[in-house]
């Protein structure tokens, strides 16, 4: 099922840098990535970044589905275009801020402040977070339903 959300006319050509990271394809992974900056022409956008925002996946909206450990909560949020168009925003989800495995394998204090500020008691989350990602293939008009990128068997 795809979701609608608002469009922002131009928003990408629009935008005065693009950040582009170089892979290092051609040497292997052993090097750090170095980021290549490109001047977009056309200045800034003439669109408030205010009425390009939206969500696409959270709290009774487009949710990944239900599995063990997922309370509702997503973040880490990491949009990208590919050179096809479609866009990809992938995410982590799961049962708090942060998706633990449990039994939790912290100290008793540690445990205890984390409570304190909020995290679910009795959690059951055998493998904690998953990596997942929505897709667009018509500019962020609509939205994937949410899909397993990654899970392994310590939060991702």
């Amino acid at each position: 099922m795809h979701h609608a959300r608002p469009t922002c006319p131009g928003r990408i050509s629009q935008l005065l840098l693009c950040i582009l990271w170089a892979t290092g394809l051609n040497s292997g992974f052993a090097e750090t990535p170095h980021p290549i900056v490109k001047v977009i022409e056309g200045g800034e956008s003439k669109t408030l970044s205010e009425e390009c925002l939206t969500t696409i996946v959270g709290p009774g909206l487009n949710q990944p589905d239900a599995y063990c450990g997922y309370g509702g909560c997503v973040g880490c949020v990491s949009p990208i275009r590919l050179k096809s168009g479609e866009r990809l925003v992938g995410f982590s989800a799961g049962y708090w801020h942060g998706y633990p495995p449990t039994p939790l394998r912290y100290s008793s204090a540690t445990i205890a402040e984390y409570l304190k500020i909020g995290l679910l008691a009795d959690v059951v989350s055998p493998t904690g977070g998953r990596a997942m990602v929505v897709r667009s293939h018509d500019e962020g008009k609509t939205w994937s339903k949410p899909t397993l990128v990654l899970e392994t068997p310590d939060d991702d």
